[in-house]
């Protein structure tokens, strides 16, 4: 006989008092709020703004910090993060509001740990790790450059290829157009300072996006595109910002005076580097002097017959100078100024795909490519290789021994750093 079956008792859900006229961010965390006035005990806890009613404005939450953050002068600062999701403000004269999701969080405690650490010299890196984040809490522009810029980074650290995700779509697309919108109309000076990092930031995050999976996929072999040598554009808009902003002032946040450097003798760079763009030898010797001093005359400008209207002569001199000295973390942004010192002339000879101009920035990526700056490794590894085989190309057919010669260095160097064959 089968044994009877009880039915189980059912279990009464204890009542309780719903929150219909709880604060905006318990309600936005889907929690229960106990209606506490003018601040429930959850928003007091998490020391946020706490909203009654169904809008708020910029105005009532630059009132108190969003949430706290704990920035230390070390590399292991952390940021405490709030549980949930919160709402920040932009600036004062902003009516621009940008609303911190779940998944922002983890983005800006990268920033805050690793990816702040990796700007400027080992002597400015506290700067940015320091006043970078604050900033971003009271501006929606550098917000999202920050969020786009930690994405970024991850980006930078998977193989080849890997393709953006919607959130680095989406912060990048906020940065860029906002960063049009300040450029557009007059701006506090208050957010100058804003302005100026966010600019660095997004040149830098363009330089760090390499979307080709092979080096065919790059300029100059790809098929004309106007992504090719966009970073002349980010160059002429930085400048245009510098002017704006004054970002080299006395109070500036972002300015500390450069420092000397030691420089080595550029013992790696073909000898017959200069003479292949009929440019003087001024490289210095074991013993401190410069070669060819007898070429030189009272002006300090060779002999060498067009030198005077040479295309390459400021490229390649401020090259050498470069390969004087030992690229690290003190003197990586005298390598990163290269582009910006780069002239009209030669700039337009780059984008004619003139065959000695591609060579100077061959070896300008040759040079900082096995240092796997992370936001520079992708970019000369890719780019580097493209050029390295369109001149080899182009030169076997023309039976330019020199130039080929010239070749074997920056392709040895570029093949190490990205394990691509040449």
């Amino acid at each position: 006989m089968l044994p009877i079956k009880t039915a189980a008792p059912i279990r009464k859900r204890k009542a309780h008092r719903k929150s219909r006229n709880g604060c905006a961010n318990c309600k936005l965390r889907g929690i229960k709020c106990d209606e506490t006035k003018p601040c429930c005990r959850r928003c007091d806890a998490f020391n946020v703004v706490c909203c009654y009613g169904s809008k708020f404005s910029p105005e009532s939450l630059s009132a108190k910090p969003s949430f706290r953050v704990h920035i230390g002068a070390a590399p292991q600062a952390v940021v405490q993060s709030p549980p949930a999701p919160l709402p920040i403000s932009g600036s004062r004269h902003s009516l621009e509001i940008y609303q911190l999701l779940a998944r922002d969080i983890p983005l800006i405690e990268k920033f805050q740990k690793r990816t702040a650490w990796t700007l400027g010299t080992r002597a400015t890196h506290h700067v940015y790790a320091e006043k970078v984040l604050p900033l971003a809490f009271t501006n929606p522009l550098l917000m999202h450059t920050v969020l786009a810029m930690a994405e970024m980074h991850d980006l930078a650290m998977e193989p080849f290829g890997t393709r953006r995700s919607y959130s680095l779509t989406y912060h990048w697309y906020h940065a860029v157009s906002s960063m049009r919108q300040y450029l557009n109309r007059p701006f506090a000076p208050s957010d100058g300072d804003v302005l100026w990092i966010s600019a660095n930031l997004i040149s830098i995050s363009h330089l760090a996006y390499v979307e080709e999976r092979y080096p065919e996929e790059a300029w100059p072999l790809r098929s004309p595109s106007p992504a090719d040598l966009l970073w002349f554009t980010l160059c002429d808009g930085q400048k245009v910002v510098a002017e704006l902003t004054n970002p080299t002032r006395d109070n500036a946040p972002f300015y500390l005076p450069a420092r000397s450097e030691e420089r080595s003798t550029a013992k790696w760079l073909p000898k017959e580097f200069e003479a292949f763009f009929e440019v003087l030898n001024s490289r210095r010797t074991d013993e401190g002097n410069f070669s060819n001093r007898e070429d030189i005359d009272e002006e300090g400008i060779g002999r060498i017959h067009g030198v005077r209207i040479n295309p390459y002569h400021k490229a390649v001199k401020i090259a050498v100078e470069l390969f004087e000295r030992e690229l690290d973390h003190e003197n990586i942004l005298a390598h990163v100024c290269f582009f910006r010192a780069l002239d009209a002339p030669f700039r337009e000879l780059l984008i004619r795909k003139d065959e000695k101009a591609m060579l100077v920035l061959l070896y300008w990526y040759a040079k900082i490519c096995d240092r796997r700056i992370w936001w520079l490794w992708k970019q000369s590894c890719t780019e580097g290789v493209a050029i390295c085989r369109y001149l080899e190309r182009a030169w076997t057919i023309s039976g330019d021994e020199v130039g080929l010669r010239l070749l074997e260095l920056p392709r040895m160097r570029l093949m190490t750093a990205s394990g691509v064959a040449g």
